[in-house]
């Protein structure tokens, strides 16, 4: 049994949306700010073959709540440009909200059919301290034939994901999401091998 976690904390700044936006008020100065990227990251995955025949995947990530931009809806400095933001909103001020889903793979296999000998090998894995260990791998000895009987889970609990929040004040679906990611979805298949 193994377990991995990750943690990645963002906090990125920077003045545009991109080589083609433009900044609300003409002053690039005035639009620095959170960038789309600003989140933070939780990855926590565990991995088991203490069952005979059975290999589980079961990993959970987690997102911090990432940027928006909330705007007026008028054109009030008349640039003929409506990305203007309220007094004293800066841009991508506003915050969605976090996102978080469980995925699973599991795989449970059959060996049947007269015993030959799988080659050794070597793997290359990494070790507690960060580093690179490598193992020589025996031979074993397996069936001839393999049946696996595969099962990916993406979102296990089904969990809602919402992005596309409307920071237009104007529109009546402001401060609202507009898309659901990651909905649940379950593959199931089948592997021979000989």
């Amino acid at each position: 049994m193994s377990v991995f976690t990750n943690v990645s904390l963002g906090r990125l700044r920077n003045n545009t949306d991109g080589a083609f936006s433009l900044p609300a008020t003409g002053r690039i100065e005035d639009d620095w700010g959170p960038t789309a990227g600003d989140v933070s990251r939780f990855n926590l995955g565990w991995s088991s073959q203490q069952l005979r025949n059975l290999n589980a995947n079961i990993n959970f990530n987690a997102a911090s709540a990432p940027p928006y931009t909330i705007r007026s809806g008028f054109d009030t400095n008349g640039d003929l440009v409506f990305n203007d933001r309220p007094d004293g909103v800066g841009r991508n001020s506003a915050r969605a909200v976090g996102q978080w889903s469980m995925n699973g793979f599991f795989t449970y296999s059959w060996q049947f059919g007269r015993k030959t000998s799988a080659p050794g090998g070597i793997a290359i894995t990494r070790d507690a301290a960060g580093g690179t260990a490598v193992q020589q791998g025996a031979s074993q000895s397996v069936g001839r034939y393999r049946i696996s009987l595969n099962v990916n889970m993406q979102n296990i609990t089904n969990h809602a994901n919402y992005t596309g929040f409307i920071g237009t004040r104007t529109s009546d679906r402001f401060g609202r999401p507009q898309t659901v990611l990651g909905t649940r979805k379950v593959d199931v298949g089948m592997g021979i091998s000989f």
